[in-house]
């Protein structure tokens, strides 16, 4: 276990920093879809909000796989102090949430949960297939989205 200093601190906080981009950007891309009166907005005008939104996603999740491949061995298991999360389980965490995020703000988009929310994965590749196949169902519904509006014009 690794104590709250040098590294393993810093890199035990940055997923859940890059967490919060990862609601930021479900928040933002219901919102562009679906008005406040509930009304749809996919025909909007203005789709280079949508465009750089998504370019934005690309990079956060670039920015999650690049951490988790500079990790150095053992680093999965590290935390930031005892009984805190592992860096193995807040990589899952994130793949958790952004499911969930879809299951709540894109229901037809959605796909089945883990079965842990906070899985002690090991497998750095296993993670990163895993942040990968939740990104991209992000992704997907942005891209629907955004055709659905060109095929609407």
């Amino acid at each position: 276990m690794c104590e709250p200093s040098g590294w393993s601190w810093w890199l035990s906080l940055l997923p859940y920093m890059l967490e919060a981009n990862t609601v930021l950007a479900q928040k933002i891309c219901h919102d562009f879809r679906v008005n406040e009166r509930g009304e749809d907005m996919s025909d909007a005008p203005d789709k280079r909000l949508l465009e750089a939104l998504l370019d934005s996603w690309d990079r956060n999740n670039t920015i999650l796989l690049n951490l988790l491949h500079a990790l150095p061995p053992g680093g999965l298991e590290a935390r930031a102090m005892g009984g805190s999360p592992s860096v193995a389980e807040l990589f899952t965490h994130i793949h958790f949430v952004r499911l969930v995020f879809v299951s709540e703000d894109a229901p037809e988009f959605a796909r089945n949960l883990p079965e842990e929310e906070w899985a002690a994965e090991r497998d750095p590749d296993r993670i990163a297939q895993m942040l990968n196949d939740s990104a991209k169902v992000v992704r997907d519904d942005g891209n629907r989205t955004q055709v659905r509006s060109l095929r609407s014009n």
